[in-house]
């Protein structure tokens, strides 16, 4: 299974080069053949998230995930799943679980290659208390984008968590070049919000007020009308879920930086997501 994964997987990489497609299932989407091992393997990844999830230790995780073409470990109390050679083609990623976490939310970074400084922002929101799990990519964005695929490593953890869980947050990070946005709102925010709708909760709102008593903030589509996630499918996903919110969090190049830099901001910013998760 393995040493035919890695075949097909750098069939399918040929196929996606330059992001002429947008994941691997998409590039071999006519050979049923590969669309039942990655149908296969989705649903073997799931069932392995769901265990995670649900905080379910399981003594074969480590070979049930190198079937997959992932690497399962511990370290310092945490639980890690990384991509070693994608045998699955699913897409790879990185993803830790905190089972001592108080609450059930999730960050992402699926961008971190092109959204620049995503992925240490995640990792710091991932030392809150409210956060079970931290997730991002390990395949550029032109090989598959876990924002706009419906079948992927991070949808299938996405998929379990909404199917175990009864209620959290999914926080999301991606970051923008306010020169090249179309709108004047867009080119002076430092932070925009979405919910990936055209209606955005009560939480979506405090935590744009809260980002504003600080920054630049705008909330989508009220404040601004670029950079909404609305065609992102795990906002899709969740637009039927009452009691899961979809949190889309857009950073500034700058402010990204100064978030690494500045510990202040850094606090702050968090302070104002842990409010919200902890409502």
């Amino acid at each position: 299974m393995v040493a035919m994964g890695k075949k097909l997987n750098q069939f399918a990489r040929r196929l996606c080069l330059f992001g002429l497609l947008s994941s691997y299932y998409l590039c071999v989407a006519d050979d049923g053949a590969i669309q039942d091992n990655v149908s296969r393997s989705y649903q073997q990844a799931k069932a392995l998230f769901s265990k995670h999830v649900n905080k379910v230790f399981g003594p074969q995780w480590q070979d049930n995930w190198h079937q997959l073409g992932y690497r399962y470990y511990q370290d310092g109390g945490l639980w890690h799943i990384e991509a070693i050679d994608d045998a699955a083609m699913l897409g790879g990623g990185h993803y830790i679980f905190n089972p001592h976490a108080q609450k059930y939310h999730l960050v992402q970074a699926p961008h971190r290659y092109f959204d620049k400084k995503t992925r240490p922002i995640a990792l710091k929101l991932f030392a809150s208390p409210n956060v079970f799990s931290v997730s991002w990519n390990t395949e550029h964005r032109r090989t598959i984008d876990f924002s706009h695929v419906e079948v992927s490593m991070m949808m299938a953890l996405t998929d379990a968590w909404l199917e175990s869980i009864p209620k959290g947050d999914l926080i999301q990070l991606h970051g923008f070049t306010p020169l090249k946005r179309t709108t004047e709102a867009g080119k002076r925010s430092m932070i925009i919000v979405s919910e990936g709708i055209n209606t955005p909760s009560a939480g979506h709102k405090a935590l744009t007020a809260c980002f504003n008593s600080v920054w630049q903030a705008a909330l989508y589509p009220m404040d601004v009308s670029e950079l909404g996630g609305t065609t992102n499918k795990m906002a899709r996903k969740m637009a039927s879920q009452p009691n899961h919110r979809f949190v889309h969090i857009e950073l500034s190049t700058a402010f990204r930086e100064q978030l690494i830099k500045d510990a202040v901001d850094n606090t702050q910013f968090i302070s104002c997501i842990d409010k919200v998760l902890d409502e």
